[in-house]
């Protein structure tokens, strides 16, 4: 009878534990994308100088629309030149061309090569006679919104 129960409490504490680990597997999977008729928040910092680029795959954007456009907003950041941002895929692969991003103001981004169900992520640039590094938070999403 004791080696059964001993059976019994290894199970239940085996289950429990797989139990915990899809959980917590699944909430981080799926936490850090939000749906496109909303934005999405991606902070990027010490982009580095120069054209220096930075890639932000955690916080994504799920298209809900086919339309070809997105919305990238700049926010603010202190530096001497506007950086480009452009659409990436969770694997890093360009989804949209670069845009400049001047600050605090709304800007439409082509994305045309991403259908409906997608998620993007965001990719920042800094200028090519950018002496400083950047720090910026973006709010984008995957389909287009109006600012």
């Amino acid at each position: 009878m004791l080696k059964l129960n001993h059976k019994i409490d290894k199970l239940f504490i085996l289950a429990i534990i797989t139990c915990m680990s899809l959980c917590l597997g699944f909430a981080n999977v799926f936490a850090d994308v939000k749906d496109g008729n909303v934005y999405q928040t991606a902070k990027f910092t010490n982009v580095p100088a120069h054209g220096g680029t930075q890639k932000n795959t955690t916080n994504g954007s799920r298209k809900l629309t086919s339309e070809r456009y997105g919305t990238i907003n700049g926010g603010n950041y202190g530096n001497l030149i506007n950086p480009y941002c452009r659409f990436i895929d969770k694997n890093g692969n360009d989804k949209s061309g670069a845009y400049v991003i001047p600050r605090g103001i709304g800007k439409i981004a082509e994305n045309s090569s991403v259908g409906k169900g997608s998620v993007l992520y965001t990719k920042v640039s800094t200028g090519t006679f950018e002496y400083n590094t950047m720090t910026i938070t973006l709010k984008f999403s995957g389909d287009y919104i109006v600012y």
